[in-house]
C-alpha cells in the first residue's frame, strides 16, 4: 500500500471504497475543493484536510445565523407588549374598574365611554390574542380627595368616656412581706400621685397572715388605709393565705358615679 501523500485522486477513491473508513465522510461533507492538486511537473497528491477545520466550517454559520433569529424574536417581542401609540382603529378591550369586561370597541369608541362616563382610560397590556386591554379608573375631584381624608366621626357620647378610658388604664403594684420601710414609702408616694390624677390602681399584697418580721397582710393593709384613705376608696378582690388584692378607686370617680346615680333616681 502505497503512502497517503503519493496516493491520485483516483487511486484514493479506490482507497476509501475499498477500506469503508472514515475519511469517506470526509469526502461526502468536503467537495473536491478540498483536494489541492498539483501542478503536471510535480506529483498528484491528496492535501490533508484538518478535522477541527471541516467542523467549525459547517457548525460557524448555524449556530451565528440561530443566536440572531432568537434575538431579533424576543426584541420583537418586546416591541409589541409596549406599544408606543394607539390608533382610533385599534381593537380594545375594556374592563370597568373592578376587572370585569365591558365591551370590545375600537380605541375611539373606548375614548369616547370614558369621556362620558367621566373616567380615566387606563392601558394595561396586551392579551395573548394581540388586543389591547383599557381600564377605566374613576377621575377624582377635589371634594372627593378632600372627602378621603376626613376620617369617620366618632361619637360624642362614647368618644370622651373612651379615651378617659384609655388613659386611666389601671396600674398595678405588687407589694412583698420582706418591703423595706424607705422602699414602702416611695411606692405610697408613687400611689398617692396617681391617685390624684385620676388612675385607678391595683394592688397585690404577697404577705401570708403570718409573717417572721410582722409585716402581715393585715399590717400592710392598715399602712395604705392611713396612707391612701383621703384619697381613694380601697376595696379588697381577694384574699387567700399567701395574696391579697386589692382596688384603688381614687374618691374623685367615686363622687362622679355617685352623682350620676343620684340624678338617674
Amino acid at each position: 500500500m502505497l503512502p497517503t501523500h503519493l496516493l491520485t485522486p483516483c487511486s484514493m477513491v479506490r482507497h476509501l471504497s475499498s477500506a469503508k473508513c472514515l475519511a469517506v465522510k470526509v469526502v461526502h461533507l468536503r467537495s473536491v475543493s478540498s483536494f489541492q492538486v498539483l501542478s503536471n511537473k510535480q506529483a498528484d497528491f491528496l492535501s490533508p484536510v484538518p478535522l477541527m477545520s471541516t467542523l467549525s466550517l459547517h457548525f460557524r454559520k448555524p449556530f451565528s445565523s440561530g443566536s440572531e433569529h432568537f434575538i431579533s424574536k424576543d426584541n420583537s417581542k418586546a416591541a409589541q407588549n409596549k406599544p408606543v401609540a394607539f390608533t382610533d382603529s385599534d381593537q380594545c378591550l375594556l374592563f370597568d374598574a373592578p376587572g370585569v369586561l365591558i365591551s370590545q370597541l375600537t380605541f375611539a369608541e373606548s375614548k369616547a365611554m370614558a369621556d362620558q362616563k367621566k373616567c380615566r382610560l387606563v392601558y394595561t397590556h396586551r392579551n395573548k390574542d394581540g388586543l389591547l386591554c383599557f381600564q377605566l379608573q374613576a377621575l377624582w375631584s377635589s371634594k372627593t380627595l378632600a372627602a378621603s381624608k376626613i376620617t369617620p366621626a366618632t361619637n360624642a357620647e362614647t368618644s370622651p368616656s373612651r379615651n378617659k378610658l384609655q388613659k386611666s388604664a389601671v396600674k398595678e403594684f405588687r407589694i412583698h412581706s420582706k418591703v423595706g420601710d424607705n422602699d414602702f414609702s416611695v411606692k405610697l408616694n408613687k400611689m398617692k400621685s396617681l391617685l390624684l390624677k385620676g388612675k385607678q390602681l391595683k394592688v397585690h399584697v404577697a404577705a401570708s397572715s403570718e409573717a417572721k418580721n410582722g409585716k402581715t397582710a393585715l399590717v400592710l393593709i392598715k399602712r395604705f388605709t392611713e396612707e391612701l384613705g383621703d384619697v381613694c376608696q380601697i376595696k379588697q378582690d381577694f384574699a387567700n393565705d399567701k395574696e391579697t388584692c386589692l382596688t384603688l378607686i381614687p374618691k374623685e370617680t367615686v363622687n362622679q358615679s355617685e352623682t350620676v346615680n343620684q340624678t338617674e333616681t
